[in-house]
């Protein structure tokens, strides 16, 4: 029995070689497959990157100009409040020449036929102006964005020269 196994003996070495020069064959190419994974991965990432880049400045950019469009949008509303308070004021003043020296309402002044009445004098925010009179000047005030009289942000007609109780400016 042994020699049969001597006799064996070259041909196990001859299959053996192979073995090991089949294995050696494998461990390089998954050493081939492995490193293009790794090429794929990067080329990946690298795409994935240079389409995110422009996306997200894209992103921000938008958000930029949505904020800049809110405050314009804040300034036009003001603007808008201004000038319906000025036509309020216009007709409270001709009202206070002509029929008392009482301080008269919006909801009065169209009653009198001083305001359009199909016109509603409200601010941009839906608020009905206030008209407060003094002995010898007429104030129209807006309630503002946060729609309650004597804080900062009321608008007034003339501008800065009546302060709201609790007003900081």
């Amino acid at each position: 029995m042994e020699s049969a196994y001597r006799d064996d003996a070259p041909s196990l070495r001859a299959r053996c070689a192979r073995l090991e020069g089949d294995n050696a064959r494998l461990e390089r190419r998954i050493a081939k497959l492995l490193a293009e994974r790794r090429r794929w991965f990067w080329y990946a990432f690298r795409r994935t990157v240079a389409i995110a880049w422009p996306v997200a400045l894209v992103v921000v950019v938008c958000g930029i100009a949505v904020l800049e469009c809110e405050r314009q949008f804040g300034h036009a509303q003001r603007v808008s409040t201004r000038s319906i308070a000025a036509k309020a004021r216009q007709a409270a003043q001709l009202w206070r020449t002509t029929a008392s020296d009482a301080c008269p309402s919006v909801e009065q002044l169209k009653a009198d036929r001083q305001l359009d009445s199909s016109t509603r004098y409200i601010d941009e925010w839906g608020t009905t102006l206030r008209i407060q009179c003094d002995d010898d000047e007429t104030i129209v005030i807006s309630a503002g964005a946060d729609g309650k009289f004597g804080t900062p942000d009321d608008v007034q007609v003339p501008m800065d020269e009546y302060r709201a109780p609790g007003s900081s400016r």
